[in-house]
């Protein structure tokens, strides 16, 4: 497979997602950290009450932060990953994918690539995260290798041959590189 070949359509992914940024952009970070400061209370305060061990309470805000991410709410997202991970909690290879594709539309591409390895790491056949990574190594201004992205899209194939990635263009899903499955 030539690299301009599989590159090309992963730059007009990228193209087209960032039309859709605006949408997904809209919580200033100041907000986000002063709604999970509040909801961080009402955890702590529930931790203390039924004694919650901080694995717990770290899944709690992992939770949260999936949650966030589901709602297009990523600059939220980001930071109860965050409170999570400072936690201990750090075993959850889909925290990590989240938190990756979370960090994209925000230009925070070296951050999205050591959660996307991070992720790959502790699940090492999840082939969106390899999927997901190609994308950054073909889109990223600071990360481009058209060589990477071509081995992780092989990869991600190789994984799952017979799932929906493998037979069926991939779309843009609001945010500079937040991407989805067409259906």
């Amino acid at each position: 497979i030539e690299h301009s070949s599989v590159l090309e359509p992963l730059r007009e992914l990228e193209r087209q997602g960032r039309k859709d940024a605006e949408n997904y952009l809209e919580v200033s970070k100041t907000d986000a950290e002063a709604e999970v400061k509040e909801i961080k209370k009402e955890l702590q305060h529930e931790a203390e009450i039924d004694k919650k061990s901080q694995s717990q309470l770290g899944f709690d805000y992992a939770v949260k932060g999936y949650e966030n991410f589901q709602r297009g709410r990523y600059q939220v997202a980001i930071l109860w990953f965050d409170e999570a991970e400072q936690l201990g909690y750090n075993d959850w290879y889909l925290m990590y994918y989240y938190r990756a594709r979370c960090l994209t539309p925000f230009d925070r591409d070296q951050e999205a690539l050591r959660d996307f390895d991070r992720a790959i790491d502790l699940q090492h056949d999840f082939g969106y995260a390899y999927l997901n990574r190609a994308i950054l190594y073909a889109t990223s201004k600071q990360l481009l290798d058209p060589s990477k992205a071509l081995e992780d899209l092989e990869k991600a194939i190789s994984l799952r041959p017979h799932d929906v990635y493998g037979h069926r263009p991939i779309q843009p899903h609001g945010g500079r590189r937040r991407w989805q499955q067409s259906g």
